[in-house]
């Protein structure tokens, strides 16, 4: 549920009730809201996709809103879908120009994510709580719209858990920099451009079985043995993309729009791609979202 009410300012107090996207990162769960067809390192590792619980936004004046929330935590719902016994905290700053062409959102959720299962399962020492863990996923998302044509993003990503690592702590941390053209009604062009730092090889990972990733958060065995880390190294990437949106003369296929990209993928100190023996790799992808 989603509900506005003209409560303490004049801008009034935007809730949000369930189950929700997170506002961190510049990328979302949701393809027609980005422009790439392939996610960063910060969304896929720094960042939550989604959490269950009530948020709000209090527009403070034209200029700033404060932003907070109680959720179960990261990807988790309610009952037996959360991982532990504790609910986890999100609260952030927005800022937005007076011209309109820059806004910047800085947004923090710290809380316990450690599965009580991984304990349990011996992937983590007993000496771990799961209850009194923390984990801090931290993101400034600005944008800045140069003019009609040009938008520039940039991402800024820190994440730290106290146990993640054999009970020990861990941090990752990132800067994504995107740049997009709007050519005409048809084409546009962009360009992204990310360092993500894994210095205790904590957070960054390839799934390869269906379920490997969500039984990972569960605190379960994995299924694949090719389900591993990527080690202790810094990875950089760069994706080209267009996006297309052609009038192909249909009312239902109006909101029609091709991604195809292209994306080069390097890790400074690991091998970790195509099954774990290239340091490099390069990957050509395309989807098409129709939205109605």
């Amino acid at each position: 549920m989603q509900a506005h009410t003209p409560w303490l300012t004049a801008g009034g107090i935007d809730f949000k009730i369930g189950k929700y996207a997170s506002s961190e990162s510049a990328e979302t769960v949701d393809a027609s809201g980005n422009f790439f067809y392939s996610h960063s390192y910060i969304f896929n590792f720094g960042d939550p996709f989604y959490h269950t619980g009530v948020n709000a936004v209090l527009h403070l004046c034209p200029m700033w809103d404060l932003y907070a929330g109680v959720d179960t935590g990261v990807n988790t719902n309610i009952g037996g879908h959360d991982n532990n016994d504790r609910l986890a905290f999100e609260g952030g700053i927005g800022f937005n120009s007076p011209d309109g062409k820059v806004t910047s959102l800085l947004t923090t959720h710290v809380g316990p994510e450690i599965a009580e299962k991984a304990i349990i399962n011996g992937l983590l020492p007993a000496t771990v709580n799961a209850n009194t863990t923390t984990r801090a996923l931290s993101t400034l998302t600005t944008v800045w719209k140069l003019s009609d044509k040009w938008t520039i993003t940039n991402d800024l990503n820190w994440i730290y858990d106290s146990d993640i690592q054999n009970g020990h702590r861990a941090d990752a941390f990132g800067i994504a920099q995107y740049a997009t053209y709007k050519i005409n009604d048809m084409y546009s062009v962009g360009v992204r451009g990310e360092l993500f730092r894994d210095p205790d090889g904590a957070f960054v990972a390839q799934f390869v079985d269906n379920y490997d990733f969500t039984r990972a958060q569960q605190g379960l065995p994995l299924l694949s043995s090719r389900s591993v880390g990527g080690g202790k190294t810094t990875y950089g990437m760069i994706t080209a993309g267009v996006n297309i949106t052609p009038d192909l003369g249909v009312k239902y296929l109006k909101g029609i729009r091709f991604r195809p990209e292209v994306r080069y993928d390097d890790s400074f100190q690991t091998r970790p791609f195509n099954d774990s023996s290239d340091k490099d790799q390069v990957t050509v992808g395309m989807d098409v979202v129709l939205t109605f």
